[in-house]
């Protein structure tokens, strides 16, 4: 029987981030994680079935913006599962860019609860049989 579990894609470049999030979230959903966006672009294309991106916005290799870039060219369904979380957006083009788009922002640090519902939102909005 294959895992009922959502699986969620966390990309951020803090190590701290990446050893925590699979430890509180590892009961309830399959989490993998990459310390790059270039690393999750990856990932993506070799499996690309995840329930919930998770990306930090402000990362030096590949942002997010470029992320969702990327995704929306070549990974569209995709697209409504992808969810930023910054530490603070400090260009005018970051906050104009996440304003203009519908995909969810959390502000770090992210309370877990907060974040186990924003995941579970965009479970039950893109696969309401999960």
């Amino acid at each position: 029987m294959p895992n009922s579990r959502p699986r969620v894609l966390i990309i951020d470049d803090e190590p701290a981030i990446l050893a925590v999030y699979p430890e509180v979230l590892g009961v309830d959903y399959q989490v993998v994680v990459a310390s790059s966006g270039q690393q999750a672009l990856d990932l993506i294309a070799t499996e690309p079935d995840f329930d919930v991106i998770l990306c930090d916005y402000m990362m030096p290799d590949l942002d997010g913006r470029a992320l969702y870039e990327h995704l929306r060219t070549h990974a569209s369904p995709l697209l409504e599962r992808l969810m930023f979380c910054s530490g603070g957006l400090v260009s005018e083009r970051a906050r104009k860019f996440v304003a203009s788009i519908s995909n969810p922002l959390l502000e770090k640090p992210i309370p877990l609860d907060t974040l186990c519902d924003a995941i579970d939102q965009v479970v039950k909005r893109t696969n309401p049989n999960r």
